[in-house]
């Protein structure tokens, strides 16, 4: 109708006829754009509905890597400091096994040598001593009832059953110098490698004696060390009360000459075995052979 209108008024006005076509023209085009744009604002709500569902996963997949990334490095965490633990206990652990290792031996040497020399003993003070326990200047031992036992060693010749035998029987043993113990350990030793090359070949005692070497090497220098230092605070405390102490320095004196001498024995000791090694190599080269056999019986 406003078209009508439109070319009404052009005709009256006197307007050209293709002046009113170009109008059509632009009129029709117009409508064209009006109703595209109509189109448009009617697509216009279902694409952006389709941009936020988007927009919504890909939200959705950012926390869902956000967390899996936070799950990743609390686990990395995890071994991290599960592999410090690992490395903090393995360090202990080897720093523990050095430390109980030396006293397993030192109680081993304490032991052993101590209740050898009782053994030693015992036959000929059975009817002063008590059966069950012995003492000896500031040693206490639980000697073994079974005698069978001592007879089951003395037949195998073990030094590992001896070792752990002596072990066992071993209560308690207080005030004592390394010196001392180390003397009755190679003595003890001494008389048990005799029994063991009797039935085993050469190189089970060379291994005996490097065993008692290596405890004696060990023992003496720690026993020196810490004489030495005993040494010297007695000299310091001996200095301020040399008047009102006097029997006490003295005492400590004839102690540490006892010690000396102790150490003196245990290194004439290990030259003995060093000696009787080279004897009984000598003595068992004809028969070895035969301890060969006997060893491998074993």
């Amino acid at each position: 109708e406003e078209i009508c209108e439109v070319e009404n008024q052009m005709a009256e006005q006197g307007i050209p006829q293709g002046s009113m076509q170009a109008v059509d023209s632009a009129t029709q085009a117009l409508q064209g754009v009006n109703n595209l744009h109509a189109e448009l604002n009617s697509q216009l709500p279902v694409e952006m509905k389709k941009i936020y569902d988007a927009q919504g996963k890909m939200e959705g997949q950012v926390n869902t890597l956000t967390s899996s990334l936070q799950s990743i490095m609390a686990q990395l965490q995890q071994i991290s400091n599960h592999q410090d633990k690992v490395v903090q206990a393995i360090s202990d652990d080897s720093r523990t096994v050095g430390k109980s290792s030396y006293d397993e031996n030192s109680l081993d040497i304490n032991a052993e040598s101590s209740h050898n020399s009782l053994d030693e003993n015992s036959s000929d003070d059975d009817d002063k001593k008590d059966s069950h326990h012995c003492s000896h200047g500031q040693f206490r031992f639980k000697v073994p009832d079974e005698k069978s036992r001592l007879e089951s060693l003395c037949q195998t010749s073990s030094v590992t059953k001896y070792n752990s035998t002596f072990q066992a029987a071993f209560v308690e043993c207080t005030n004592v110098s390394e010196a001392e113990a180390l003397s009755r350990y190679i003595s003890g030793l001494k008389s048990q490698t005799k029994k063991y090359v009797e039935l085993e070949e050469l190189r089970v005692l060379r291994k005996a004696m490097k065993l008692a070497e290596n405890y004696d090497n060990a023992s003496f220098g720690s026993y020196h060390s810490s004489s030495s230092h005993h040494k010297s605070h007695n000299r310091d405390s001996s200095n301020k009360r040399n008047k009102r102490h006097h029997h006490s320095r003295h005492s400590r004196d004839r102690g540490s000459k006892q010690e000396k001498k102790a150490v003196t024995n245990a290194v004439e000791q290990r030259n003995i075995l060093r000696r009787s090694v080279l004897c009984v190599e000598s003595s068992q080269k004809t028969n070895i052979v035969s301890a060969q056999q006997v060893a491998r019986s074993y």
